[in-house]
């Protein structure tokens, strides 16, 4: 597992300015966290919230 992948989605032009909005604060949290996960809420079919936990690793030495 793991690789490069290419976090910039191909755009169909059926995004509403709403959709573009939340598309970029998620790909704004998959950018910036290096350890972690990334939780998206949705309600009744719309994004409602997104978690970013992101943890920190220390080595023994």
């Amino acid at each position: 597992m793991g690789g490069n992948f290419n976090l910039t989605p191909a755009k169909p032009a059926s995004l509403t300015q709403e959709e573009e909005e939340i598309l970029a604060k998620v790909l704004e949290a998959v950018r910036h966290i290096k350890f972690g996960y990334i939780q998206i809420t949705i309600q009744d079919g719309r994004v409602v919230q997104i978690d970013r936990t992101e943890k920190q690793r220390f080595t023994g030495r």
